[in-house]
């Protein structure tokens, strides 16, 4: 998984105590699917790997117990077509979606195939 990754996690949480780590929501978006209108999306398996990377510097940084509390959102190209994997098969907390929340009925889409995944958008 990515230095960047680690290194931006890592200084963004310097200074965030084990107590106040519990109120943090940590969003991953992959780069390269910021705002990507060409249909490219990160796989449900790679983000799942994102999301364990994540736990695993987490551990590190606090311990396991803390890490496995805090909440991992996915972002990058989320569209009702994909959103229910990031919750089923990446196992992510929720969502951030950007641009297709522009969209009241695309919105409206994904947040039904969440709520039917057992996550919230």
């Amino acid at each position: 998984m990515s230095f960047i990754v680690q290194t931006q996690l890592e200084k963004a949480l310097n200074g965030v105590s084990a107590a106040k780590i519990r109120d943090v929501v940590i969003a991953y978006e992959p780069i390269w699917a910021i705002s990507a209108n060409d249909g490219l999306f990160c796989p449900p398996d790679e983000a799942l790997k994102a999301k364990l990377f994540i736990k695993k510097i987490l551990s590190k940084l606090y311990n396991r117990q803390t890490a496995e509390g805090v909440r991992i959102l996915y972002g990058g190209s989320v569209n009702f077509k994909n959103a229910a994997d990031y919750i089923k098969k990446a196992g992510m907390n929720g969502l951030l979606i950007g641009g297709a929340s522009l969209n009241g009925s695309e919105f409206v889409k994904i947040a039904e195939k969440v709520a039917n995944a057992g996550g919230s958008p």
